[in-house]
């Protein structure tokens, strides 16, 4: 908390509410001379040099700057060598007396040097000068809120609420509405409108009460730039090499897919086993619902070719009770929620490794065009070129397609069902609706008074689909979709259990060899990703390589159609007893999921969660 005066009690508390991100210690600092008020508080998750020379808050008290940061940066050897060649001395071997010594050394200047994924708060507080900053593509996060000429600022929205209570008087109904048919929030969007989380790539810099809010980085956008094979391949290596930096064991998050088969075999390349793999296994009764090839198939023939791998296999129940006792642990490290099932599987995965430190392989689709929606675009744009009468009645006929429900074609009636409903609407449809669960009526139905500026705000954002490149829609999944659904459940899930989670192929050094290529070269024939598969040749298994996206992240469906689904039940009519959603509307979403008439699961999970989410932190807001 900077610009006004501040309880080392009151900062305890806020740091103890973040205590599973950070187990391994604690600090407070208050600052009391020079010409800032305020304090910061952290807690550990010690990666690099957990002995006490590496806690937090850093202070360098000869010149009266302090550091609070949470991440990891891979190029600290090299920043520390060129600290020292200019007279720098360490007396830990963290990386964050790298950023200390480096802004001490380059000024804000240092954001153009790290490398990594962070979030920090550097207090020069003689100068009366806050910099804080998040990493370039929103791996770690960062939420600010500016009230009475006072930042309050964090790695979660539940510390400055446990600084400034007010901040949760009044919830965010745009944001809300967005959230139940997204099952994510744009930022800088969150919950309660008094917070709101930075973009990546982006820089705060606040004095005398004064905030501003500037990008230190850009995601490049795509082009005409080629993409060579080889450059490809070495710069997977490097990336996955120096995203081994740690001082304690790093282990792999691995479903048998193209991206963690292929983490795999760079670490064991480099380093040798045993490497532990932790993979998730489901019953018949979910895969066949959820119809995508068994990961756990996969998986096993992988670590049976190679000795190195020890896989570790976690059961995950399909009943939806075990589901939603599973979610009401989790409601209170999800104050900004994110409805993707995944979550789930995540933190029980994380919660058997035995590492404190995971490789993942998530951001592979964002910055290879591995969706579905990448590979079928042409084929989108004709449908959403439609006149409005056709699309509507499109619309109305694929009810009959039983999205929701296993049989025959079930995968293409699943996805046909989902394109007519996207683009069922009288205005011009925009590239959102390609991950959107309800259609502008139903959300209308569900949120009446907030859902026109929901949508119109999410039009903004994206461009019309009856005219979209891949170039827009990679650029809108990278900044929007990648930050604020995957990389934020991964982040929330994971640090929930005290473990970090790092995504080698969304290493800066990747982004920017394969974000600005042109991006006709990432899909053809039907499939996305080709030069990540062409890469990954000789080192993967060619039937890795050739299977189709999955994108399972949790039975969902089995849990809306299953024996236990009354409990699911419950929790939607709770999620009407709050006032901010109508009830009828949603008793409908929950209706077609249970039923499968439309493929509403993830829409009626997504209500499921609201009510954790409202159960947790939305009482202390004002309803309607």
């Amino acid at each position: 908390m900077f610009g006004g005066p501040v309880h080392p009690a009151d900062l305890a508390r806020a740091g103890a509410s973040l205590a599973t991100r950070g187990p391994d210690g604690s600090g407070e600092r208050v600052f009391e001379h020079g010409g800032l008020r305020g304090g910061v508080a952290h807690r550990r998750l010690a990666v690099l040099d957990p002995s006490e020379a590496g806690g937090q808050p850093m202070v360098d008290e000869e010149q009266g700057v302090s550091l609070v940061y949470n991440g990891e940066l891979y190029n600290a050897p090299a920043l520390r060598r060129e600290l020292e060649a200019r007279g720098a001395r360490f007396r830990s071997h963290s990386d964050t007396e790298v950023l200390l010594r480096g802004w001490l050394e380059w000024g804000d200047a240092v954001l153009d040097r790290i490398e990594g994924i962070f979030a920090f708060a550097l207090a020069d507080e003689r100068r009366g000068r806050v910099l804080l900053a998040r990493d370039r593509t929103g791996v770690k996060p960062l939420y600010w809120a500016l009230q009475n000429g006072e930042l309050i600022a964090g790695s979660a929205p539940r510390a400055l609420l446990a600084l400034r209570p007010g901040l949760g008087a009044t919830l965010d109904h745009v944001a809300l509405a967005q959230f139940l048919t997204l099952l994510w929030i744009p930022h800088p969007r969150t919950p309660w409108a008094a917070i709101r989380k930075l973009e990546p790539g982006h820089a705060l810099v606040f004095r005398d009460g004064q905030l501003t809010d500037r990008p230190y980085w850009t995601m490049p956008v795509p082009s005409e730039g080629p993409l060579e094979v080889a450059h490809l391949r070495r710069a997977l290596r490097e990336v996955t090499v120096r995203q081994l930096l740690a001082d304690v064991a790093v282990g792999v998050l691995f479903s048998g897919g193209l991206d963690s088969t292929l983490l795999v075999r760079l670490v064991l390349e480099h380093r040798g086993g045993p490497l532990i793999g932790l993979t998730a296994g489901y019953d018949t009764a979910s895969q066949r619902l959820e119809t995508v090839p068994d990961d756990l198939v996969f998986a096993r023939q992988v670590a049976r070719a190679d000795p190195g791998l020890e896989l570790r296999e976690v059961g995950i129940d399909g009943k939806a009770s075990t589901a939603l006792r599973t979610l009401e642990q989790l409601a209170h490290h999800f104050d900004d929620p994110v409805a993707d099932p995944a979550a789930l599987t995540l933190w029980q995965l994380c919660r058997a490794s035995p590492d404190k430190v995971l490789l993942s392989g998530v951001g592979g689709e964002e910055l290879f065009a591995g969706y579905p929606r990448h590979t079928a675009l042409r084929h989108t744009r004709r449908f959403a070129s439609l006149p409005p009468p056709a699309r509507r009645a499109l619309a109305v006929g694929a009810r009959s397609l039983a999205g929701g429900r296993a049989g025959p074609l079930h995968g293409a009636r699943r996805n046909l069902q989902k394109l007519a409903r996207g683009c069922g609407s009288s205005a011009p449809p925009h590239y959102w609706r390609m991950m959107s669960q309800l259609t502008d009526r139903e959300l209308a139905a569900l949120v009446p008074t907030s859902a026109g500026q929901a949508m119109a705000e999410l039009d903004d954002l994206s461009p019309r689909l009856d005219r979209v490149e891949l170039a827009e829609a990679l650029h809108f999944d990278r900044t929007q979709f990648l930050p604020n659904l995957n990389l934020a459940y991964v982040d929330k899930a994971a640090m929930a259990t005290g473990v970090e989670v790092r995504v080698p192929l969304l290493d800066e050094q990747l982004v920017t060899l394969v974000a600005p290529a042109d991006p006709t070269v990432l899909v053809g024939g039907g499939t996305g990703k080709r030069p990540l598969r062409e890469a990954a040749r000789g080192m993967v298994p060619d039937a890795v390589i050739d299977r189709p996206k999955t994108g399972f992240g949790g039975p969902v469906r089995r849990w809306f159609r299953g024996p236990s689904r009354a409990v699911l039940a419950e929790r939607v009519e709770a999620a009407a007893d709050t006032g901010l959603v109508a009830r009828q509307a949603a008793r409908r979403i929950y209706a077609d999921a249970a039923t499968g008439r439309q493929d509403l699961a993830l829409a009626a999970w997504a209500l499921v969660c609201f009510s954790a989410w409202f159960d947790a932190y939305g009482r202390r807001g004002e309803r309607g």
